[in-house]
């Protein structure tokens, strides 16, 4: 999901293009580099904050970052007529970031406690990684198609990213114990 950021601008310019902002071509260029600019100004404080959530209590951060990413999606589906409500859903998109560099580790260590913690976090590493080059080619053919599309799919792969997590933390525990006697 965190490639789909890199589309956020050419939606603008689509809105732009399409009459949805009435705004001069300088003014449309502003207005996308805001919208990228939107996304990476929070996803720091998304990175520190839900850090220290998730030290705390890694599945609410999980679900706060998710439900913002949700609230980003919609706030490009919703309110496309408003640049300010545009912007919104950059800064929400943010808490995307943080759940890559962030929770990932954390979850890894959840889901399978210390034992070869580097050897299954390496490997799932390279996953996240292949993942994204695959999904952005996705999201770019389908965005060219529809924007609508294009942000229903995020919002179910946001969805099914919850669901198959939340099943992973119920079953962490046989995980681990699978790892310790397999």
């Amino acid at each position: 999901m965190i490639g789909l950021a890199n589309l956020l601008p050419t939606y603008v310019y689509y809105l732009g293009e399409h009459g949805f902002f009435t705004m001069t071509i300088a003014q449309l260029i502003i207005a996308a580099s805001t919208v990228a600019l939107c996304t990476q100004i929070p996803q720091a404080c998304f990175k520190v904050s839900l850090g220290i959530l998730a030290d705390h209590n890694v599945l609410s951060a999980f679900i706060i970052a998710l439900a913002c990413g949700i609230s980003a999606i919609l706030c490009f589906l919703f309110g496309y007529s408003f640049p300010a409500v545009i912007f919104t859903g950059g800064a929400l998109y943010g808490s995307l970031f943080a759940v890559g560099d962030v929770l990932s580790p954390v979850l890894m260590r959840k889901f399978f406690g210390d034992l070869d913690y580097t050897k299954i976090y390496a490997r799932f590493t390279l996953f996240v990684n292949i993942v994204p080059a695959f999904a952005i080619i996705v999201f770019a053919h389908l965005s060219n198609r529809s924007w609508v599309a294009t942000f229903v799919v995020g919002i179910i792969a946001l969805l099914t990213t919850l669901v198959l997590a939340l099943i992973a933390m119920k079953k962490s525990k046989q995980l681990q114990d699978s790892f310790v006697t397999g």
